[in-house]
């Protein structure tokens, strides 16, 4: 609608431009899609971020926990294999030789037993720290008999080798898997610094 070419007030004519008519809308009116975000509509914009950076960030933790997990019982599960292994070939060497392995340091192969115990890395560090040591008291008995548990096959960590990630949890699995279950009795037990230790018995 155009505006009108003047408006009378009174007797006198007055001039369309004074009263600054328009055919738009009035200058302080504006669109809704101009407007700034309301200061509430940012808070919540940076809360839901916030939550989704949380949600991710424990899904991340959760994944790497569950994969340590995973990893830790393969190692358990490798200890329990190396130390069936172990003890199967002490009873060999025994049968072939007539006489028990000798007392060796941690990490080294005992003398003779070289192919017996090829499955085990036994140089290396053990799955789950330490090292692998073949255990000679030299006990014997009145006839010269080695005495029972005179043999031993232990994990041990003496510095500078990496200390055990054992847990009692996980010592009493391999118990149970080996053995009866029970660290206070039986071949399998927990030894000096909790080390592990397997005592092999002999016929």
């Amino acid at each position: 609608m155009s505006a009108p070419s003047e408006i009378t007030a009174g007797t006198a004519a007055i001039p369309p431009e004074t009263l600054n008519i328009t055919d738009g809308p009035p200058a302080h009116e504006s669109s809704m899609e101009d407007s700034p975000e309301e200061p509430e509509e940012q808070e919540w914009g940076a809360f839901n971020f916030l939550l989704i950076g949380l949600v991710v960030f424990l899904a991340l933790a959760a994944t790497v926990t569950a994969a340590r997990q995973i990893n830790h019982g393969r190692s358990r599960s490798r200890v329990i294999k190396d130390l069936t292994i172990a003890s199967a070939a002490v009873h060999s060497y025994v049968r072939l030789n007539g006489t028990l392995p000798n007392d060796t340091p941690a990490g080294v192969v005992p003398a003779g037993m070289a192919s017996l115990l090829a499955e085990i890395n036994w140089t290396a560090p053990t799955p789950v720290g330490g090292h692998y040591r073949l255990v000679n008291l030299g006990l014997k008995d009145a006839r010269g008999v080695p005495a029972p548990g005179t043999l031993m096959i232990a994990i041990t960590a003496f510095p500078p080798a990496r200390p055990l990630t054992l847990s009692t949890t996980d010592l009493t699995a391999i118990d149970r898997a080996i053995d009866d279950g029970n660290l206070a009795t039986g071949e399998f037990r927990a030894g000096f610094a909790g080390w592990p230790v397997l005592t092999v018995r002999l016929p």
